[in-house]
């Protein structure tokens, strides 16, 4: 889950990456693109992600993150 102060800011999307996709096991993260309702032509993009739990797998971490910082960088180019 991901929260924000809603007199703050607005969803205007929100973009589900799912890691399976990609071979990295079933976690999943959220990518948000919210607009500021005091600024409306401000955009913040943020993710929220849960990585796979295992200490020794920190390569399938780096994988997970490095999609979802891929992900990232899509949405912030669309909005």
């Amino acid at each position: 889950a991901t929260f924000w102060k809603a007199a703050a800011f607005e969803a205007v999307a929100t973009e589900r990456v799912e890691f399976a996709k990609h071979d990295l096991k079933q976690n999943v993260a959220l990518v948000h693109t919210l607009r500021s309702k005091l600024r409306p032509s401000w955009r913040l993009v943020l993710g929220n992600i849960h990585v796979l739990f295992n200490p020794k797998r920190g390569d399938i971490k780096l994988a997970q993150l490095r999609v979802l910082f891929a992900e990232v960088a899509r949405v912030r180019e669309e909005a």
